[in-house]
């Protein structure tokens, strides 16, 4: 398809498709307005595990020490590498192989080899799963750690836990869906890109919790305007609000009368001034009829 895409082939295939009746069904409009909440929803087949706890530990000892045994560097541990060797940084390289020090051991009655370094983790083997398939065609760490969040090395997409937080919503309308919980020694690499939304709605984005206080940003007004002065913003806030839309209301509603009657529309200089007009100056609209814009 790739090679005869500009041929005869991207002709006859639309043809094809509508004899057989193949054609895909035309997309539908919206007849309603779009709503994101974290509401619960009802997934299309119900599991086991009813929360996700994801530990994303970056920079932690390499997993050929952990639990990816690999026979080969032992085998020609110390010794100069067979294969042809493609360098990413060849002043820091080099061409000998170095095989784990640490002894790999079938555990439990799944015979999952690991490593003596986890003896803890060797006695619950029978209830996890261990993938060892994953990989990324990238060096970069940053690239590696967005496939491994969104499934993508390129930034600005969905992370795993907005994707879950979009498809199954929250039993808690109390506590945020989807949280993380950042070191003591500082955010990941990436940062929010961690647990970003991408292009879901804000909603679906993790909330982050410090482990130092204010564990969550912005929960509480800075020092200098918490008390009476938060209070008088608020108050201020309000009032510039409801002129605002009273304002706005009377102008349309004037506006909207004024079109049975084109021939009394003021110049569109004095409709713009007005429309721009601060809501902390309102002014009295004239009766449709008036011939003179005062």
């Amino acid at each position: 398809m790739r090679a005869h895409s500009f041929g005869l082939g991207s002709l006859a295939l639309p043809w094809l498709l509508s004899r057989e009746g193949l054609w895909a069904a035309p997309t539908k409009p919206f007849t309603e307005a779009l709503k994101f909440d974290l509401s619960p929803k009802a997934p299309p087949r119900y599991g086991q595990a009813k929360a996700m706890i994801s530990l994303f530990m970056i920079g932690g000892p390499s997993q050929m020490d952990l639990f990816d045994p690999k026979p080969q560097l032992a085998k020609y541990h110390l010794q100069p590498f067979p294969g042809e060797i493609r360098y990413d940084n060849a002043a820091e390289a080099s061409s000998k192989v170095f095989g784990s020090p640490w002894k790999f051991a079938p555990r439990g009655q799944c015979g999952m080899e690991i490593s003596e370094l986890l003896p803890h983790l060797a006695e619950i083997v029978d209830d996890i799963t261990l993938i060892r398939s994953m990989k990324t065609g990238v060096n970069n760490h940053g690239q590696s750690v967005s496939a491994l969040h969104t499934g993508r090395i390129t930034s600005g997409r969905p992370t795993l836990g907005s994707w879950l937080s979009y498809g199954l919503g929250s039993a808690s309308d109390e506590l945020p869906t989807y949280l993380a919980l950042t070191s003591p020694q500082g955010p990941p690499l990436m940062n929010n890109e961690n647990w970003t939304a991408g292009w879901l709605p804000a909603v679906y984005q993790g909330t982050m919790v410090r482990p130092t206080a204010p564990h969550i940003l912005n929960l509480d007004a800075p020092p200098d305007l918490a008390g009476a002065g938060q209070k008088k913003a608020k108050n201020e806030g309000n009032r510039t609000w409801k002129i605002k839309n009273s304002h706005c209301f009377a102008v349309t509603r004037w506006v909207v009368a004024l079109q049975s009657a084109s021939s009394r529309w003021p110049p569109i200089w004095q409709v713009q001034s007005l429309l721009m007009r601060r809501p902390s100056q309102p002014r009295r609209l004239p009766p449709v009829g008036w011939k003179k814009w005062s």
